[in-house]
């Protein structure tokens, strides 16, 4: 049995004493995809400070949108998996917090929807700090779900 595996079977074995409430809603960020989120931006940023051409600002506005964008994302899998029911007892990792039955489905859609709010509010910053339209363009479209 894999590690992923082992924990998934140890939180169902433990899990009829939920989580607290922060332990639930950290764990639904799913912090271990976020490193995936960041390392372009963080990547970019050297480089540019490896020029002499970086710009902290916009470097800090970009991984917050990136951030918020892989937090809204897991959000939004949490939600939908939930919805078309891919998440049964035979998947194998964490548990999902709809799936668990810790946050209700209306909820997760709702805390879904205001972390893309957040997103979006925070690329209109993005923008006005002046960083690239490319840049930004990736943006939009990771936001609007494509082309």
């Amino acid at each position: 049995m894999t590690a992923r595996g082992h924990r998934a079977q140890f939180l169902r074995v433990n899990a009829a004493k939920p989580p607290t409430f922060l332990k639930i809603w950290l764990s639904a960020t799913r912090p271990r995809t976020l490193p995936a989120a960041l390392a372009p931006v963080l990547v970019g940023t050297a480089l540019a400070a490896h020029v002499g051409r970086v710009d902290f600002g916009a470097a800090a506005l970009c991984l917050l949108f990136a951030g918020l964008i892989q937090i809204g994302t897991n959000f939004a899998n949490d939600y939908f998996d939930y919805m078309k029911g891919a998440d049964t007892e035979t998947r194998v990792g964490p548990l999902r917090a709809v799936a668990a039955g810790w946050v209700r489905p209306e909820v997760m859609r709702r805390a879904m929807s205001a972390v893309c709010a957040a997103a979006s509010m925070e690329g209109v910053g993005v923008d006005a700090w002046g960083v690239p339209g490319p840049m930004l363009n990736g943006g939009a479209r990771s936001e609007g779900g494509g082309e």
